[in-house]
């Protein structure tokens, strides 16, 4: 996932920065949300810019307890959780895919982005934590479709002036200065189908997209079937082998990963 705060100021880093070193000295912190409590711990800091979080859920469950005479069903109360890693110099959130925990990360993510921006409100910032597409997914699909109908881009505000294509950053920051938007959308339809989408031109865009933030969403036609592509299905995903406590050469391994996927042309 993609960590992209909005809004104006130079500090932004060093405030998500700030808010992880204070989970640190908590050691835990816990909250509630509708009917369950979430918790982080078990937080680590290494190379000065990553943190490792266990997110738990709190659960009711039951289990089946032996006694003298009798089996019987009782209570417990249990605290699951899936890791989080952090990368405040590259932006990155990394976070496991256990779906006896959470079904699926959009809660997850949903829950971490209330989290955080209830703690950078008073701020003016705003938290957006997008996926990270894959490399090679969107032109695929592009060059396979027969036809294109339409093309949604959602693009976030420019926040890395180091990342994506100039131009595009230029034109967004252009953008930015004169409204304050936090996310541009750019809608493009041809209801014949006969939509071109090059990578020299739109694909500028569709690469800001998978580096930097945003969504975007094709409708097309396939072998006679009308089809849709979106950015949320379209999801990176890398292994990475990790204990209760990890050792040095695990949180080495943990670096190189993210350094790696850093780089758009890494992720296929």
């Amino acid at each position: 996932m993609n960590i992209f705060e909005i809004i104006h100021s130079n500090s932004k880093e060093s405030l998500i920065k700030k808010l992880l070193l204070d989970l640190l000295k908590q050691k835990k912190i816990s909250w509630n949300y509708g009917t369950k409590r979430y918790i982080f711990t078990g937080i680590e800091k290494f190379d000065n810019d990553i943190f490792i979080i266990k997110f738990a859920r709190e659960s009711l469950n039951k289990i089946y307890v032996e006694d003298e005479i009798d089996i019987k069903k009782t209570d417990i109360l249990e605290a699951r959780y899936v890791y989080l890693i952090i990368d405040i110099n590259n932006q990155i959130l990394l976070i496991e895919d256990k779906r006896s925990i959470f079904q699926n990360f959009e809660t997850a993510i949903a829950l971490i982005n209330r989290f955080i921006n209830g703690k950078i409100k008073d701020y003016n910032y705003h938290l957006n934590i997008f996926p990270l597409a894959t490399k090679y997914t969107f032109w695929k699909y592009v060059d396979e479709a027969d036809k294109i109908y339409k093309l949604i881009l959602k693009l976030n505000a420019p926040n890395m002036a180091f990342f994506a294509n100039r131009s595009t950053q230029k034109i967004l920051k252009a953008i930015k200065e004169e409204v304050n938007n936090d996310e541009l959308d750019l809608i493009f339809k041809n209801s014949d189908g006969n939509l071109e989408i090059k990578k020299n031109g739109i694909g500028t865009w569709i690469d800001y997209i998978r580096e930097i933030g945003g969504r975007y969403f094709m409708k097309y036609k396939e072998g006679g079937k009308i089809k849709t592509l979106s950015s949320d299905n379209d999801i990176y995903n890398i292994e990475l082998n990790i204990d209760d406590k990890l050792d040095q050469n695990q949180k080495e391994s943990i670096k190189s990963q993210i350094s790696r996927i850093s780089e758009l042309d890494n992720r296929e």
